[in-house]
């Protein structure tokens, strides 16, 4: 047992009083004398000792009440936990979460107007001069100020739902620093009151506060049924004008019933471009093909979209990419090398990439800027500052092919090879070898080949490279030579990817640059070399994305949606020579599409959507949740049922332990009527 007003038992000590009062004030008797004795008869004969039993049964009586009477204003309980006391001074922080999926209803009704009310039974168990911080999932900075019992009210009526999500984690961790604001006199509570979906609950990333009280207020949905899009994606970066293009979505059916026939809509511009028929068992997923064609260049936009009840949020997807009307490719050749006829003729005759070709000493760094795809072609030597220039590139999503001369400068090879960390140069290897295996699975091979045929003949290379083969270099080796060394492999660094052929253009190797493979080999990887951003966004507490610089002084960033007229200031993180990297944190909280502006310019329209982890995941029971807390050893936190019908009295026993101060009253009055009954009748 413990005492909320634990000073108050200090007037223990008047308990002296009556103790003086008994020992030391004595009665005295006078002799009485009687010249009748015959009237001693009629008078009841009272012995010292009964006198003496008397006045000490009232003496404890009295003692016992007055000692009720401290003990009840002191309030006494019995803690929750172990090694718990109770502060007269509280601060309280809630966690209400509004995320989607607390607009599910139950037996009773909504569940998200049911916490708001859970809500009110919490603050209502408190205090009137105690603190209150409201915590939601838009994490903004009214939540970082307290409260009174009136404003949390007000502020709770305009709490609506929310695309964000926190995790419990994340909740816990912005109370404790709320809480922890008020100072350590006042005592701690948190709640948390969620329907604790299973994505959520990160238990294990919960670092306890020892000073803090905390309960988890469990509500529970009815089972709903939900057919959703969860995601699109093109196969291939590149989007052309007129050329069919394949829209791949994934489709879940995260309920017990079949759907038949359903219909899914593809609409490119606000035009219907695409219908397909969704056909799922009961708790199923399928990724479906939508095919259609772009007709005009430029920034588009698309929507996917089916028909769905009860839940609607997650029945579209909002998708943007851009559509070029060419890719830059620069050619940088050798001054005596006469051999870039064959580039020439493959990509300068295509109306849709932008061939330009110079020479290695009139190479100008800028160059690079406007380029999808560089091609290296027979080097002798990579100097010092196209090194640096080259690494650049490729680490800012650039594409770089690499065709070395057969006198190559190793010093200066490898260098930028290890500035990349790709493999380097050894030796040069006259033997003649041939092509043995092709990595079909490749996205540059992608519609290459229906089947390779096992007999196939494969061109020679008759002056080939050896490389090293460090075990710290991701590589991916797109055909391999009979030796076991890769004629042509990938390295991905930073955004890029080099594209590493292990062989001269010279005539010893012109079988393969006859070839069909060297053919669609070079127009894939000038296909590919778009760089891949992003076509949809989810919408997060915390947003960041990168945009390429285009100009040495950065203009203001600002964002517009197509249903806003007031454009939004977008602060800028960081920058470095090529990229920027913008915070979109708390500017969007809708679904749709946002132009993204560099100075008067539209430089991108985003799409974003709501986020998937709501509808993929499940909403755990009481029995689940209660296993996780044990499973993490959180001694520290109390499960709490929603639907329990002594909510108020769980919470109250929370706020003040169990409450004894209505005993002692209680005693204290049986004492008083104990004295005044010895008083009274004990003759």
């Amino acid at each position: 047992m413990k005492f909320i007003y634990s000073q108050f038992l200090v007037a223990l000590i008047v308990l002296l009083v009556p103790l003086i009062i008994h020992f030391f004030k004595f009665k005295r008797y006078k002799t009485l004398y009687f010249s009748q004795v015959g009237f001693l008869k009629a008078v009841q004969q009272e012995t010292k000792k009964k006198s003496d039993l008397k006045k000490l049964l009232i003496l404890i009586s009295r003692l016992l009440m007055i000692t009720a009477l401290i003990i009840a204003f002191s309030q006494p309980y019995i803690p929750v936990t172990k090694n718990e006391t109770i502060k007269n001074n509280q601060s309280v922080a809630i966690y209400l979460d509004n995320s989607f999926s607390m607009m599910a209803e139950n037996e009773e009704g909504s569940i998200f107007e049911q916490a708001k009310a859970r809500v009110i039974d919490i603050v209502n168990s408190f205090e009137q001069e105690t603190k209150f911080f409201l915590l939601t999932n838009n994490v903004i900075p009214a939540h970082q100020i307290p409260l009174g019992k009136e404003e949390l009210a007000e502020q709770l009526s305009r709490i609506k739902e929310s695309p964000k999500a926190l995790k419990i984690s994340e909740a816990y961790r912005l109370m404790v620093n709320s809480l922890n604001s008020e100072g350590a006199k006042s005592e701690k509570n948190i709640f948390l009151v969620s329907d604790c979906q299973s994505y959520q609950l990160d238990f294990n990333q919960i670092e306890e506060d020892s000073t803090s009280r905390v309960s988890l207020v469990h509500f529970s949905a009815s089972g709903n049924n939900n057919l959703f899009i969860d995601s699109c994606w093109f196969e291939s970066p590149a989007r052309k004008s007129d050329k069919q293009e394949k829209l791949l979505v994934r489709i879940i059916n995260q309920s017990k019933q079949n759907i038949q026939n359903q219909p899914l809509r593809l609409l490119i511009n606000d035009s219907l471009k695409a219908i397909n028929t969704i056909n799922l068992a009961a708790n199923e997923s399928q990724v479906m093909e939508l095919n259609y064609k772009n007709n005009k260049s430029g920034f588009q936009k698309g929507i996917i979209e089916l028909d769905d009840f009860p839940i609607t949020y997650d029945n579209k997807i909002f998708f943007s990419y851009i559509l070029k009307t060419s890719i830059n490719c620069l050619l940088i050749t050798n001054k005596s090398s006469n051999s870039g006829n064959y580039f020439e003729t493959l990509l300068d005759n295509d109306p849709f990439i932008n061939f330009q070709q110079i020479e290695s000493n009139k190479f100008q760094p800028n160059q690079l800027s406007e380029s999808n795809l560089v091609i290296l072609h027979n080097l002798q030597d990579i100097s010092s500052g196209m090194n640096k220039t080259l690494s650049s590139f490729i680490e800012n999503g650039g594409s770089l092919c690499i065709f070395p001369g057969d006198e190559v400068n190793f010093s200066g090879y490898n260098q930028f090879y290890q500035n990349i960390n790709s493999n380097k140069l050894v030796a040069l290897d006259s033997s003649v070898l041939r092509m043995s295996t092709i990595n079909k699975n490749h996205l540059v091979f992608k519609d290459v080949f229906e089947q390779i045929d096992k007999k196939i003949q494969l061109p020679e290379i008759k002056l080939s490279y050896r490389y090293t083969n460090l075990p710290s270099v991701e590589q991916n080796n797109l055909i391999g030579l009979i030796n076991g060394q890769p004629a042509i492999s990938e390295t991905t660094f930073g955004k890029g990817h080099l594209y590493n052929f292990n062989f001269p253009v010279t005539k010893q190797n012109e079988l393969f640059l006859t070839d069909a493979l060297f053919v669609s080999l070079i127009y894939n990887i000038a296909l590919n070399s778009i760089e891949e951003y992003p076509i949809h966004f989810n919408i997060e507490n915390l947003m960041f994305i990168e945009v390429s610089k285009e100009k040495t002084d950065t203009p203001p960033f600002s964002i517009k949606s197509s249903d806003q007229e007031q454009q939004f200031r977008v602060s800028v993180l960081n920058e470095s020579l090529n990229r920027v990297r913008l915070d979109l944190s708390s500017l969007i909280n809708e679904a749709g599409f946002v132009d993204l502006f560099a100075g008067e310019q539209v430089i991108k329209k985003l799409a974003f959507n709501y986020n998937r982890s709501e509808s993929k995941s499940k909403n755990l029971s009481f029995e689940e949740v209660r296993n996780l807390i044990t499973e993490n050893e959180l001694r520290n936190i109390q499960l709490i049922e929603s639907k329990s019908e002594n909510f108020s009295s769980q919470i109250q026993q929370i706020n003040k332990g169990k409450e004894l101060w209505f005993i002692f009253v209680v005693l204290a009055l049986v004492f008083l009527f104990t004295e005044t009954g010895i008083i009274r009748w004990m003759k």
